[in-house]
């Protein structure tokens, strides 16, 4: 009986876990988005407005989104749209504001967005957290985003890239987990639709009948992969001052935490240890099954 409790309770968990999105547009706004796409007649920076515009007013109700330009008005980044739930009939307003000037730092803001996205995973626990970066060029602060990268990656915070009209791919296209091209406007909004409509449903429509396999484990067992499976580490970024000597101009525009990440934390290593053993007891209780 206990066990049956704790396989609800893991579902429950599941629905909670991967049903909820929270997604952070890093928009490249610097000088070279002002550039009018290659046999086109609009400029990036609006093929990219008009691409959030009409993404943004179809995502669903429960989404937490935010929009966080390199520059914007500050010349120091500026979040367009705060990290949260969307208020659509603002959203033209937020969007339309967006002018393009300034440099691409990529680095920078990468941990100012994730910073964004690991205060939330600390105050709600689950849901899928996803950090999508449309750009049109290298980073400035390249050393930094490298990196930072490999740890955003390892806090289970899922990085997807759009080049936006470039002669070739990004250097992160093989880095980060989606890299899609767009070389026009239409190609443009598909891929931040496909991006922002992508959930973590790796338990398929038959996670309900993968959790009866847990069944068959000791309550002990049973619990702690629900434990490991919901356990993150949620500390902020290593700032680029405390990796480099980085001008003052270059710091993130809401950094307000001292802490320093060295790497994955044990709690996050015992995270992918858990959810690996129990993907392993998944796969081994089907080939039983298919053996029967």
């Amino acid at each position: 009986m206990k066990t049956k409790l704790l396989v609800w309770l893991l579902v429950g968990w599941a629905s909670v876990a991967f049903g909820a999105q929270n997604v952070v547009v890093l928009l490249d706004d610097s000088g070279s988005m002002e550039e009018q796409m290659r046999g086109q007649s609009i400029r990036r920076i609006d093929a990219a407005k008009d691409a959030l515009l009409t993404v943004l007013a179809q995502l669903p109700a429960d989404a937490n989104v935010g929009v966080l330009a390199l520059n914007g008005s500050t010349g120091n980044g500026q979040w367009i749209i705060e990290l949260g739930p969307v208020d659509k009939s603002n959203i033209r307003g937020a969007v339309e504001q967006i002018r393009a000037g300034g440099g691409t730092p990529l680095g920078t803001f990468l941990k100012e967005a994730t910073d964004a996205l690991l205060e939330l995973r600390a105050k709600q626990i689950y849901g899928t957290y996803r950090l999508l970066v449309v750009t049109d060029g290298e980073a400035n602060d390249g050393n930094y985003l490298n990196a930072v990268l490999p740890d955003v990656l390892s806090r289970n915070i899922v990085v997807d890239v759009i080049g936006v009209d470039m002669a070739n791919d990004h250097s992160l296209a093989t880095q980060v987990d989606t890299y899609r091209r767009a070389d026009d406007p239409a190609s443009l909004t598909q891929a931040i639709s496909e991006s922002l409509a992508e959930v973590n449903d790796a338990l398929g429509d038959e996670s309900g009948a993968d959790y009866d396999l847990l069944e068959g484990l000791p309550d002990e067992s049973a619990l702690a992969i629900i434990s490991a499976l919901g356990t993150n580490s949620n500390n902020p970024i290593t700032p680029a001052a405390e990796l480099f000597d980085t001008p003052h101009h270059l710091q993130p525009v809401h950094s307000t935490s001292t802490h320093v990440s060295t790497g994955p934390s044990p709690v996050a290593i015992l995270a992918v240890f858990g959810f690996l053993a129990f993907s392993v007891i998944v796969i081994v209780s089907k080939m039983l099954a298919g053996q029967r």
